[in-house]
């Protein structure tokens, strides 16, 4: 073979990834995306939820602080829904609620009624949706003391 013969059978020879190739790989870093998008979805799901769980608890503890801390039941307090960050903004609720701070991204709903004393009516309620998180926990008190805690309750977010 002469070595005009050979450079031109090395040159002819092409290097590089087919069409093929380069489809198959688009679509694995596709795929994986995708999967990673929706891990990054629940993890802020969560985060979001225990956001308003550690609301409630915080809500519980302030409720009970309102409900001893003066020698008479507290005013009663509507159903309000606050949406804003920062201390409760309603007189009554705050009241009921001493130093409750509401946190960012998070409605959060509280009742009391100091009238009820029987176990079929709902002395006081909170509720604690986050605003990134399909789903919210309530806590109920009824007139006889029964206290119960519904949490993973699927929600429509702070709308």
């Amino acid at each position: 073979m002469s070595g005009r013969h050979i450079h031109r059978r090395l040159h002819s020879e092409e290097s590089g990834f087919t069409l093929i190739e380069l489809i198959t790989v688009i679509g694995i870093i596709g795929v994986l995306s995708a999967l990673a998008m929706k891990s990054v979805t629940i993890y802020k799901s969560d985060a979001a939820y225990s956001v308003a769980e550690k609301t409630l608890r915080d809500g519980k503890i302030a409720f009970e602080a309102g409900l001893t801390s003066t020698e008479t039941d507290p005013a009663p307090v509507p159903l309000t829904s606050q949406n804003a960050q920062g201390p409760v903004s309603n007189a009554a609720a705050s009241a009921l609620l001493p130093g409750m701070q509401i946190p960012r991204n998070t409605k959060f709903q509280v009742f009391y009624d100091p009238t009820c004393a029987a176990g079929a009516c709902e002395q006081g309620r909170i509720q604690v949706d986050h605003c990134h998180s399909l789903e919210y926990v309530r806590w109920i008190r009824f007139g006889d003391g029964l206290e119960i805690e519904l949490d993973h309750v699927g929600g429509s977010n702070c709308h």
